[in-house]
C-alpha cells in the first residue's frame, strides 16, 4: 500500500496542478472489488485461497476456504480503494474523484436478467465505496454495430439502458445510505467511446444518439466522450468534422424519464 500511495504522489507531482478542481478519473480495472466478478483463475481469487489456506491448514472444507477468502479479500479491495481516493483529495483538496466502469457494466445477463437482484445486491454492498465518490462513472461503451444489423438494437438500447438505470439508482441512494447524509447526491457521468469495443469503427450514429438519449432519459446527468486517437489522428479529425460534430449540434436530449 505504501508503494501503491508514493507512486500516485509522484504522478501527481508530475502531472496534476495543486490547486486541480476537476474531475479525476480513477481507472482500476484489473480487479473488481466484488469477488464474484473477478475470474475463477484471477490472480486475486488464487492469493485469496492460498492465504487462507495457508493460514488455516486444517480447514478442509472447501467452501469455508471460499467464504473466509472472499470475506476477507472484499473488505479489503475496499479499503484499498477507498483509502487510494482518500489520499488523492490530500494531495489535491479541491479534486472531485470517481472511479471509472462503476458499477460493474453488464451486457448479458445483467441488471434487467434473472440475475438483477444478486447484482444489485453485490453493489449495495459496495455502499461505503459509493459513499466515498464524488460522482459515479459508469461505462456503456458499444460492442455491436446496430445500424448494419438491426438484430442487436434493442440488446444495445436495453445495455444502456440497464447499466445508466442501475447508476442512478445507486447515485440516488447515496443521500440516505451514506454516514452523515449526503447534501446532494453525486452526479452520474456516463462514459462513452466513439469506436466499438474492438476500437476499429466509429459508432453509427443511431448507436451513439441512442446512447446519449437513453442516458438521459434514465436520469444520467452527463455524457463523457473519451477517446485516444494520437495514431489515428487524421482519420479522428475528419469523422470529428463531418460526422460526429454535426451530428451532436444537431441532437436535442429527449425529456427525462419520470
Amino acid at each position: 500500500m505504501s508503494l501503491h500511495l508514493s507512486t500516485i504522489k509522484t504522478t501527481f507531482d508530475r502531472h496534476v496542478p495543486l490547486n486541480e478542481s476537476r474531475f479525476m478519473d480513477f481507472d482500476f480495472e484489473n480487479w473488481n472489488p466484488i469477488w464474484e466478478r473477478n475470474a475463477n483463475n484471477s490472480h486475486v481469487r488464487l492469493s485469496s485461497l492460498s492465504r487462507v489456506r495457508r493460514l488455516h491448514p486444517s480447514w478442509s472444507n472447501v467452501t469455508e476456504v471460499e467464504i473466509a477468502a472472499r470475506d476477507e479479500f472484499e473488505s479489503a479491495a475496499q479499503t484499498v480503494l477507498m483509502q487510494t481516493m482518500s489520499y488523492m483529495r490530500q494531495l489535491r483538496p479541491s479534486l472531485r474523484v470517481g472511479m471509472y466502469g462503476y458499477p460493474t457494466r453488464f451486457y448479458f445477463h445483467g441488471y434487467n436478467s434473472s440475475e438483477g437482484d444478486v447484482l444489485r445486491e453485490q453493489n449495495d454492498n459496495l455502499f461505503p465505496l459509493w459513499c466515498s465518490m464524488d460522482g459515479i462513472l459508469p461505462s456503456v461503451y458499444q460492442f455491436y454495430d446496430s445500424c448494419n444489423n438491426t438484430g442487436d438494437r434493442a440488446s444495445n438500447e436495453e445495455y444502456v439502458r440497464s447499466n445508466v438505470r442501475e447508476a442512478v439508482r445507486i447515485s440516488k441512494e447515496t443521500q440516505a445510505r451514506c454516514e452523515g447524509k449526503q447534501q446532494r447526491r453525486p452526479p452520474v457521468l456516463v462514459y462513452t467511446w466513439h469506436r466499438y469495443h474492438d476500437g476499429v469503427d466509429f459508432v453509427c450514429d443511431q448507436d451513439e444518439t441512442m446512447t446519449w438519449d437513453i442516458s438521459v432519459e434514465e436520469g444520467a446527468d452527463a455524457v463523457v466522450l473519451w477517446g485516444d486517437e494520437r495514431q489515428k489522428a487524421d482519420e479522428f479529425a475528419s469523422y470529428w468534422k463531418h460526422d460526429f460534430a454535426p451530428l451532436a449540434l444537431k441532437w436535442s436530449p429527449p425529456p427525462p424519464k419520470v
